[in-house]
């Protein structure tokens, strides 16, 4: 279990920390008046890539018959 629990945040701790750097430069790279449209894309595209990317890279992994990734 503590092998879990420091993968999970080994992978976490990143995660967590590049998303929010990518948010602040974002924020500082857009013009005042426009800051919240940008920041609502940014999250927008960030959201729909999440949702997307696992259907995509399963049927990638099924495609190339890729059998060290899978687990089951």
């Amino acid at each position: 279990m503590w092998f879990l629990s420091i993968s999970l945040s080994l992978r976490t701790i990143p995660e967590a920390t590049a998303y929010t750097s990518a948010n602040i430069l974002i924020a500082n790279a857009s013009p005042d008046h426009m800051r919240g449209l940008v920041n609502g894309l940014a999250s927008a595209t960030a959201s729909a890539g999440r949702a997307v990317a696992p259907l995509l890279i399963s049927q990638l992994v099924d495609y190339l018959d890729v059998h060290w990734l899978r687990i089951v």
